[in-house]
């Protein structure tokens, strides 16, 4: 379930039709942020200019599966000459060989509009609200001359896996005493395992 304002949410329960677009915002690992959204005109949203004669981005459907939900999505950049494609002034395709969208975050959210709105006076227009659908971490999987593809998934990805029910590590003994550890040893043959098989609880012995 995506959260929205209740100005958002009372406009979207009395329109019947909108235009929407998708915004993006993808933070690289040195902090430095992008902003683009697949709209034909600029968008200000937050404070900030998503710009649409950036690179071409499309999104594919985001994903929930799993208890805690975990969500991916899958976007793909596309090299196109008419665009500012861009990143932190070398060519899209080069950077991302480069490895600058290494770790990157995308944020993504979706615009609405009144379906009536005018274009083509403004240069750059505000919507009436947005529902952010996902923040993830950015993973290249496919990369050619003319895009490049992405799957993102969300910070929960993994918690909805499995754990094993018996696990063999080396632990540390330690005693403690006000709130400080005073004195611990190493003990390499130490085992924890469950109470039971079916059990989540785990049972120290040594």
């Amino acid at each position: 379930m995506k959260q929205c304002t209740v100005e958002l949410a009372g406009y979207l329960n009395n329109k019947t039709e909108y235009k929407t677009c998708s915004l993006f915002q993808i933070t690289l690992k040195d902090n430095s942020v992008i902003y683009c959204t697949d709209f034909d005109k600029d968008v200000i949203f937050e404070n900030h200019v998503f710009k649409s004669d950036l690179f071409v981005v499309k999104r594919e459907q985001t994903t929930i599966s799993g208890t805690p939900e975990v969500d991916t999505t899958n976007i793909t950049i596309f090299a196109d000459k008419q665009h500012n494609d861009l990143v932190k002034n070398v060519f899209v395709l080069e950077a991302i060989h480069k490895g600058l969208l290494d770790t990157a975050y995308l944020t993504l959210w979706r615009a609405f509009f009144d379906v009536d709105i005018d274009t083509t006076l403004d240069t750059q227009i505000r919507p009436y609200g947005a529902i952010k659908l996902f923040i993830g971490r950015m993973e290249l999987t496919s990369c050619n001359m003319l895009s490049a593809k992405f799957s993102a998934k969300a910070e929960t990805t993994g918690l909805h896996m499995l754990l094993p029910l018996r696990t063999f590590q080396a632990q540390t003994s330690f005693a403690e005493e006000n709130g400080n550890v005073v004195e611990y040893s190493e003990d390499k043959t130490t085992c924890v395992i469950p109470m039971k098989p079916s059990s989540n609880v785990l049972y120290r012995t040594s």
